[in-house]
């Protein structure tokens, strides 16, 4: 039986991204990165199927025979700017930081939606001790 460590699903696609970079044109799902990760080959397979749909990431398939057919990932120009344009705090972790980012615009539309809410208590007591209570 084999052991696997449970990576986080965004941890995994930063993983994925940044082997594919560093390991050239290509890679395959046995990289020896993931296996010091241990992290089954097919959730990194998964992973670049996403990666694919996001853009980061396109694939070719190369035929050696009737019926044998390999599968080329490539990162793609959308994936290297991905990987630089992350602030220094999270470099090379793009997934990661839009996971930030959304907690962030959740955690403003809280803020502002509180904001808003205590600025209308507060002028409804102004009001009420303005024109009400004298």
């Amino acid at each position: 039986m084999r052991t696997t460590r449970q990576i986080s699903a965004t941890d995994l696609m930063d993983v994925s991204l940044n082997v594919l970079k560093a390991d050239g044109p290509f890679a395959d799902e046995h990289c020896t990165k993931f296996k010091s990760l241990k992290v089954e080959p097919k959730l990194v397979a998964r992973a670049w199927e996403q990666l694919i749909k996001d853009g980061f990431v396109f694939s070719q398939q190369q035929e050696h025979g009737p019926h044998h057919k390999t599968t080329r990932y490539y990162i793609s120009l959308d994936g290297v700017i991905a990987i630089e344009s992350c602030p220094f705090f999270l470099k090379g972790r793009p997934y990661k930081w839009k996971a930030v980012q959304n907690y962030l615009s959740l955690a403003w539309k809280v803020i502002t939606v509180i904001a808003i809410l205590l600025n209308a208590v507060i002028v409804l007591v102004f009001t009420y001790l303005t024109y009400i209570k004298p």
